[in-house]
């Protein structure tokens, strides 16, 4: 018999999820055990531990007719008891199979959070592969053809996917995050220094990315992707301030979601936002269904990613089978851009906690390895929630201001975000030879604060937000393809930069309340 506990120590599974893989487990061997009491037939009964690409799972076998004891809507207990109940809470753990008179429930107790990265990893390196013997081995309508019948076309339409789901993700997350912070008046001036302090880091971080791809503008060199980068102007034209600001106001509601105007689009989840906040009290019905909408944005974007591989399988055989690996070089200021807004901000924040926290920062930079290390692997803000809350509270942070500071964050403080945003759209744009008037940039660097608020916390929030900044500089959305296949590489950065900042907002806000005291 297999000892599932100490299988599940060997593959290095906490003790929450074994106590869950195991509970799941008996609640199996309850439904088979009611079944047989009702004439179910089965015999060789077993239990193993299994890993296959990082996924640990339990595997329960029995042979017999096929039967899933698991399917709720054949339960053989009352369908009222608690085994329903788990078995509803966890369906989504649950799989069966049947071959050769065997039924496999297979329960599964962890899922790699990585598989998503190395599969996207692969894909990179194998369009690299494909795109060169394609460039030294393959004539030159070969490659047109495939180019156009099908690495173009799988590029569209994940570029189309991600412009669809901007307007959403945009109101609903703006919207949300009024609604979730009705309690601002409870923490009194501590909660408006907070919402302060993460506007402050923004603004910062919006600026300072401008200005470091303005820096960088020189040393990039033009990159045609099939056939585009010529010296052209912005095809936004020139936006004067006056008339940016009158384009802020639509005349109706539907305009800016079906026009993708995202300045009015912005307004408008902003006075939405801020009279959910104002009733949601009273009308908590209005407060659930917008934070329901929020998180239904996000999974409809989860659901988009899972196409990443291959769309960075096409956009990079796209890429190497028309351009020479000598004509790359700017790309690697794509990776140098997030590793200097994590250098910089965190210097930001260090100067914050010393200057007006009044503090010494030792503290904070011995537990940055601690903090960053759940943000560089998961790449998401929220997941990275308790584990800041934990070395908040090794910090001595009261867990009455870090209890509301660090969600807040997670959902409004995108520093890492907010940094490259604005470099990377000069980048982008120098790569493909436009030109960037100064009304464009004051339109780009409100558009990246604003935006950055925006986005919610979770991997992969920022390409729709990308696809948007580059049809403001009129960049060729082929270039689009370019920043997917990178992104995956820079996320765990930017991430990081941003869970700091929540760490670090949060430390500054405790410290000047403690020092005034």
């Amino acid at each position: 018999m297999v000892d599932i506990k100490k299988s599940l120590e060997d593959y290095k599974i906490d003790s929450h999820e074994q106590y869950l893989a195991e509970l799941l487990l008996e609640e199996v061997e309850v439904q088979l055990t009611g079944y047989e009491a009702n004439g179910y037939k089965c015999c060789n009964k077993r239990k193993t531990v299994g890993k296959r690409m990082g996924n640990v799972f339990v595997q329960y076998k029995y042979e017999g007719d096929k039967l899933n004891v698991v399917d709720l809507d054949i339960l053989a207990s009352a369908p009222d008891d608690i085994s329903k109940r788990i078995l509803n809470t966890y369906r989504n753990k649950f799989s069966h199979e049947y071959r050769g008179r065997t039924n496999t429930i297979n329960i599964n107790v962890h899922r790699n959070q990585h598989l998503q990265l190395y599969f996207t990893l692969a894909s990179i390196l194998g369009g690299i592969v494909v795109g060169l013997l394609l460039q030294f081995m393959a004539s030159e309508e070969v490659v047109t053809t495939l180019r156009d019948s099908f690495f173009q076309p799988v590029t569209t339409i994940f570029i189309r996917l991600m412009k669809m789901v901007v307007a959403p993700v945009v109101l609903f997350s703006i919207m949300g995050s009024f609604a979730n912070v009705t309690n601002l008046s409870a923490y009194g001036s501590i909660g408006l220094k907070i919402v302060g302090a993460y506007m402050f880091t923004t603004i910062v971080a919006c600026i300072l990315g401008l200005g470091f791809g303005q820096a960088l503008l020189p040393a990039v060199e033009l990159l045609p992707l099939n056939g585009v980068a010529t010296a052209i102007e912005s095809q936004a034209g020139d936006i004067s301030v006056g008339r940016m600001f009158l384009d802020i106001f639509p005349d109706n509601v539907v305009s800016p979601i079906s026009d993708g105007n995202m300045l009015q689009l912005l307004f408008v989840a902003l006075v939405f936002g801020v009279a959910v906040s104002m009733i949601s009290e009273r009308v908590p019905l209005v407060r659930g269904f917008i934070t329901e909408l929020n998180e239904l944005s996000g999974k409809v974007i989860t659901f988009i990613l899972k196409l990443v591989p291959v769309m960075a399988f096409c956009s990079m055989a796209s890429l190497f089978s028309s351009v020479k690996a000598s004509m790359l070089s700017s790309c690697v200021y794509l990776f140098v851009t997030p590793i200097a807004g994590l250098v910089a901000m965190i210097a930001i924040y260090l100067l914050m906690i010393a200057l007006v926290g009044r503090t010494s920062p030792m503290s904070t930079i011995k537990a940055l390895p601690a903090l960053m290390v759940v943000p560089f692997t998961t790449a998401s803000s929220a997941a990275s929630i308790a584990n800041t809350i934990s070395v908040a509270d090794k910090l001595g942070i009261p867990s009455r201001i870090s209890s509301f500071s660090i969600p807040l964050g997670a959902t409004i403080n995108m520093d890492g975000l907010s940094f490259y945003l604005p470099a990377y759209s000069l980048i982008f744009a120098a790569m493909a030879g436009v030109n960037i008037d100064s009304g464009i940039l004051m339109s780009l660097l409100t558009m990246c604060i604003v935006l950055s608020v925006a986005t919610p916390g979770v991997p992969g929030a920022g390409l729709p937000i990308m696809a948007i900044l580059m049809e403001l500089t009129g960049t060729p959305l082929e270039y689009f393809s370019l920043y997917v296949a990178v992104y995956p590489l820079v996320d765990p950065i930017v991430t990081s930069a941003n869970v700091v900042g929540d760490l670090c907002v949060t430390q500054t806000i405790a410290a000047s309340g403690k020092s005034k005291q």
